[in-house]
């Protein structure tokens, strides 16, 4: 990943981003019927995954030092607010609507998802210094 970032970490999560936010502006008369609490799992893991590839990329890009540095709170943090404005823009989208649990369930999987990444890059740097 350090020897090509752009390939194993900038176009995928640009290519995730996209797909994830196509399909929230998909109206709900399309979307498959589903019960309330499979649409949470769903909120949860599309953002435990974003999170992942986010906090990825913020580590490894060189043009901020600052974001490499700090990319679990930068990554939270991002994840917070699209998450808001995600939900924001659902209620402009026919038969879709702003749910605040969805809310919590993006924040709690995107959290979840940094934390695995941050817990991981710690170990490795733990790893390469022995």
């Amino acid at each position: 990943m350090r020897t090509n970032p752009r390939r194993y970490v900038y176009i995928p999560l640009v290519i995730y981003w996209l797909l994830l936010f196509s399909l929230t502006t998909i109206p709900a008369d399309k979307l498959p019927q589903i019960f309330v609490w499979q649409d949470k799992i769903q909120h949860f893991i599309a953002y435990l995954i974003l999170s992942m590839m986010l906090e990825l990329t913020l580590h490894f890009q060189r043009k901020i030092p600052k974001f490499s540095r700090m990319p679990f709170k930068i990554t939270f943090w991002f994840i917070v607010i699209y998450a808001s404005l995600d939900e924001i823009h659902q209620a402009f989208i026919p038969g879709r609507y702003c749910d605040i649990f969805d809310l919590i369930f993006d924040i709690a999987g995107g959290a979840l998802g940094a934390l695995i990444v941050y817990k991981f890059l710690k170990n490795v740097k733990r790893i390469e210094t022995i």
